[in-house]
């Protein structure tokens, strides 16, 4: 779905710039994957999106590399460890933790002396295109939601009591909800902490620019991947740690200052984050990580 998106969005606003299509890559076309490189024309962009790039040897990217302009290998939410060390010329993370960790990665692959190369490119596409239908109905009263699977979140039973849950772990569940998101003015994007840990996945604050897609304020915590990098350390909404008292007393200073000065400067902050992650902006940064290969 997302690399659909993308090149939707590349369709749109740099139609000038390329002539974008999507191909799939199956598990069968991985065994001819010679075959299938020399079938390819000259001086064409790649960008590999997450599982098409499995499977593919360093090499193979190599010998790729040699008659196109650029490859990039977009990892989404995948671990590190799947990063392909050469053979590209970019890298594309969907967040900022986790260009902080691809970077970190090649500086140990450098130190143990393996061949690296690419660069780090942060394109944050976590905006679901099923976003634009959404008609935005907000109440004049406070009105959270939470927009996921329940159970990666970090909540108290008094949270759950005065929010509403609307599941969307999975594609059904998501169609059937997302068009309800428009009667909410705030989303609870509180992620229980992560390992600290290299390895690990890093996730795209996609519950978070969905909130500022359908101009909601954001109720999240310093743990969340990517929640201080795009709302500001000083963001009013973000919460400590996940402590019950912490939530408790977070979710009480939401209602009490709901309309308030704090509510505004978050919005301010929410609006600032829905035009970096629009259609448009998304499509500007993938273009520039493009753009700096030449």
């Amino acid at each position: 779905m997302r690399i659909n998106q993308l090149a939707a969005h590349m369709r749109r606003f740099h139609a000038e710039d390329y002539d974008t299509r999507v191909a799939y890559v199956s598990r069968a076309q991985k065994l001819w994957v010679k075959a299938w490189v020399a079938a390819q024309p000259k001086g064409s962009i790649y960008v590999f999106s997450k599982y098409a790039a499995l499977g593919w040897e360093p090499e193979d990217f190599e010998r790729l590399r040699r008659k196109s302009r650029a490859i990039f290998v977009d990892y989404v939410d995948l671990d590190v460890k799947y990063m392909v060390p050469h053979g590209v010329d970019g890298h594309i993370a969907t967040s900022h933790i986790g260009a902080h960790m691809l970077r970190k990665h090649q500086e140990a692959l450098k130190a143990a002396g393996q061949t690296v190369s690419g660069d780090i490119h942060v394109v944050l596409h976590n905006y679901d295109a099923a976003l634009d239908q959404i008609t935005l109905t907000p109440p004049d009263h406070l009105s959270v939601v939470f927009f996921g699977s329940p159970a990666a979140a970090a909540t108290s039973p008094e949270i759950l009591r005065q929010i509403t849950v609307l599941e969307a772990g999975l594609k059904p569940s998501f169609d059937r909800n997302v068009g309800k998101l428009g009667a909410f003015n705030c989303h609870y994007c509180v992620r229980p902490a992560m390992p600290d840990e290299d390895d690990r996945s890093f996730r795209p604050f996609t519950k978070g620019i969905t909130a500022a897609a359908c101009n909601s304020v954001i109720l999240t915590n310093r743990q969340t991947d990517d929640a201080v990098e795009l709302l500001g350390e000083d963001y009013p909404y973000m919460l400590a740690d996940t402590s019950e008292k912490t939530l408790n007393d977070g979710f009480g200073f939401l209602k009490e200052s709901f309309d308030g000065r704090p509510w505004h400067d978050a919005m301010e902050r929410v609006m600032a984050l829905k035009q970096k992650t629009s259609h448009k902006g998304i499509a500007a940064q993938l273009h520039t990580a493009i753009q700096s290969v030449n």
